[in-house]
């Protein structure tokens, strides 16, 4: 074990102290909310000549360049993307068979791609008056959460909060013998590495026998 430790010292004494590998390399692009239908461009800027430059998406390897020996560009364009994820990436002396054979110097910064979240189908639901709503909206994307408004759409109707998060639990009466409706919008959203993307709006529509 600590012959082990002096070799990872050596070897990160070896890439801190290699010919431009510690310059502060970083990345850059724009983190987008995605609809399927946009991209970002992502590059990495401040490069050197002659060393690997890799991008990755949640830590997987997405692909790999070298800059040129005599590259007059300080920097490389990895690609557009679009595919959710969080892109960071790294530079390194010595690749092999495609693969790095060190643990490089991470660049500066990351670009996050988050997707727009999509509420699943809803639909109607028909009460009596005096009972209870008790509904939890359902979305594509694990971790998002729903605010929601709502109104009266016709009839007399009350027990409806104005606004609220996630799970909508009223208890709903329609007043003066007739039937009364209430709609709910709601509105999906999903915050990932401080990126905040807000999905589109669905109607939940209440009907409330007398």
């Amino acid at each position: 074990m600590f012959i082990k430790k002096i070799q990872l010292f050596i070897l990160f004494a070896v890439l801190m102290n290699s010919p431009g590998l510690a310059q502060v390399t970083e990345m850059a692009g724009q983190s987008i909310c995605s609809d399927g239908n946009n991209s970002t461009d992502i590059s990495i800027i401040h490069t050197v000549p002659e060393k690997f430059y890799s991008l990755y998406r949640d830590g997987q390897l997405v692909q790999m360049r070298q800059s040129a020996v005599k590259s007059q560009e300080n920097s490389i364009l990895f690609g557009s993307f679009s595919e959710p994820g969080i892109y960071t990436a790294a530079v390194f002396d010595k690749v092999v068979a495609g693969f790095p054979m060190s643990s490089g110097i991470p660049a500066k910064g990351n670009i996050v791609i988050s997707q727009a979240p999509i509420i699943l189908s809803m639909d109607s639901l028909v009460l009596k008056s005096g009972d209870k709503v008790d509904f939890l909206p359902k979305a594509d994307t694990p971790g998002t959460s729903f605010s929601w408004t709502s109104k009266a759409l016709d009839g007399k109707s009350r027990g409806q909060s104005k606004k609220g998060t996630d799970a909508i639990r009223d208890v709903l009466y329609a007043d003066g013998g007739t039937r009364a409706t209430v709609v709910y919008t709601i509105t999906p959203y999903i915050t990932r590495q401080g990126l905040l993307c807000t999905g589109r709006s669905r109607d939940l529509v209440v009907i409330i026998n007398p």
